[in-house]
């Protein structure tokens, strides 16, 4: 049983870790694309 919860809580988390990490890329991925797009912008502006 024991075996069995440690497996079933090693899937859980790398399961968790999966998406935090998939979470974060995206995020920074938007910030990426944010400051590009705003960076443009400004280079447009002036």
């Amino acid at each position: 049983m024991k075996i069995r919860n440690s497996m079933l809580l090693d899937f859980c988390g790398t399961i968790f870790a999966s998406l935090v990490t998939g979470l974060v890329c995206s995020t920074l991925m938007a910030v990426l694309v944010l400051i590009l797009t705003h960076s443009a912008a400004a280079a447009g502006l002036q």
